[in-house]
């Protein structure tokens, strides 16, 4: 009865919203130029489909309303044989996952906070392209992803599912839903093997005329790191490496129903061997020149991802950098119309990718003791016992006797299962393995073996004792920037 009540609530307290849309190279939401500050959380789609995961996602949305951030990136896609998939097979879609979508969509239109979601991943985690290359020529080379027809058909079919999809909650098909802002071809898209960026911007340009042909509402964008190809603007690329990867952000968003200029910020990535000035200056310059682009394709530029490690005055000295130029860009009339930094978390979530070969390390985590919580959709979430009996006695998730103690066991066994998949070497690992390296790192040989996502999900999924924490001075710059964006919302 309560989960009836809270759907009923998500559709009676719907705010009425409006479509961000394009003009004269900025946002509009109304009658109001938009400009914003965001963040992204790729588990919001996987952790919002059981009741016993949801308060980590309400943890998000939270602390986008303590921090004032009011566009979220997040993965619209998880494919293959994952726990919580959206296609676990090829054009077969999980009814029970895609009411979890709903959930999240509802929840995120209710508080005013609008959506940008990616359709697919360049990279392996939570499937992507590697996945329908696999269900297609089984090649293993992801860029048969572009070319291959049948990767194409099932691609678009996946896309033409998710724009349709009627809310179960609200009734309105997400096309038809102004919480979208926009919809993300790829993640990261690069293609390696056509380096010259030409068949990336064929593929681009396919592949949004598909989207604008179901669903003209609204925008759409690349999801590129926005790396650069032969011309002036190439010298403000990281590395010759770059110059290389089949992107070319010039070519692509040129691209008629491309909306905006999507483009990354990864100075520790991309410049493994510099120093934190050298990483401000890139940081800066990288901006200004994505900026020039703007203006040359009269597209606002938004950068869907940033982020720096470690956290205190390093993270902080690098978000200031950020924000302030890109402030300073957008209040001179400047096509520089957001940011999304990488990424919030609830405090509960370990700072690591799931089930994922990542090691994130860039987490934020909001400050929610600041302001009470907010009731939700979702008000009655119980706390998942399994977290506090796993590594403290010892236990197998599965051994607690309800449904949210099984979530737990599900996230950390797909997480064992994706292990496995990699390293062959680790066929013997356990359960029971992963949760005694856990208590005991430094007590057994045979913990050294183990990837440290897969001892960190033990611990962080099974254990309540370390709550994740960013220092105060980075939520500080987060909350005066999300201010100061804010004031530039003047009327059109």
């Amino acid at each position: 009865m309560a989960t009836c009540a809270a759907s009923e609530s998500a559709v009676d307290r719907q705010r009425p919203l409006e479509f961000v849309q394009v003009s004269d190279s900025y946002f509009t939401l109304g009658n109001r130029k938009f400009y914003f500050t965001g963040t992204n959380c790729y588990y919001v789609l996987t952790y919002s489909v059981d009741e016993g995961t949801r308060q980590e996602v309400l943890d998000v949305f939270d602390g986008m309303e303590e921090l004032g951030l009011t566009v979220l990136r997040m993965w619209a896609f998880n494919d293959g044989d994952r726990w919580n998939a959206l296609q676990p097979e090829p054009g077969v879609y999980n009814r029970r996952v895609f009411r979890g979508f709903d959930w999240a969509v509802a929840e995120a239109g209710r508080r005013g906070i609008k959506l940008v979601l990616t359709l697919t991943n360049y990279f392996p985690d939570y499937g992507g392209m590697l996945q329908y290359v696999n269900w297609t020529t089984g090649s293993g080379n992801v860029n048969d992803f572009y070319s291959n027809s049948e990767c194409k058909t099932l691609y678009k079919r996946f896309v033409r599912a998710v724009l349709n999809r009627r809310n179960s909650l609200t009734g309105v098909r997400y096309k038809e839903d102004p919480t979208i802002m926009a919809w993300e071809l790829a993640n990261e898209a690069r293609y390696t093997s056509r380096p010259g960026g030409g068949a990336m911007r064929n593929w681009v340009r396919e592949m949004s005329r598909h989207i604008k042909n179901i669903d003209p509402n609204h925008l759409v964008t690349t999801g590129s790191e926005g790396f650069f190809g032969e011309g002036e603007l190439s010298s403000a690329n990281p590395s010759a490496f770059f110059d290389e990867v089949g992107v070319v952000t010039e070519l692509q968003h040129r691209v008629r129903n491309i909306d905006y200029i999507s483009a990354h910020i990864w100075p520790t990535q991309w410049l493994p061997d510099g120093n934190l000035r050298q990483h401000r200056r890139f940081a800066a310059q990288w901006i200004r020149a994505q900026a020039r682009l703007g203006r040359d394709l009269e597209k606002p530029v938004v950068f869907g991802e940033f982020g720096y490690q470690p956290d205190g005055n390093p993270r902080r000295n690098v978000y200031s950098t950020v924000y302030n130029v890109i402030h300073n860009l957008a209040s001179r009339g400047r096509p520089v119309a957001g940011t999304n930094f990488w990424m919030l978390a609830s405090p509960e979530y370990p700072d690591f990718g799931s089930y994922s070969s990542m090691k994130d390390g860039y987490t934020v985590y909001p400050d929610l003791d600041r302001r009470g919580r907010r009731p939700s959709v979702n008000d009655t979430l119980p706390v998942d016992p399994c977290r506090s009996c796993c590594v403290q006695d010892g236990h197998d998730c599965s051994a607690c006797n309800d449904g949210q103690g099984k979530d737990a066991h599900g996230k950390l066994k797909a997480a064992l299962f994706d292990a496995k998949r990699r390293f062959p070497a680790l066929q013997h690992l356990s359960l029971s393995t992963a949760f005694f390296c856990a208590k005991n790192p430094l007590l057994s040989k045979m913990c050294e073996s183990i990837p440290s996502e897969i001892v960190a999900g033990a611990g962080g999924l099974c254990s309540r004792s370390q709550r994740g924490f960013t220092r105060p001075g980075v939520l500080r710059q987060i909350r005066e920037n999300a201010v100061n964006m804010n004031a530039l919302n003047v009327q059109v």
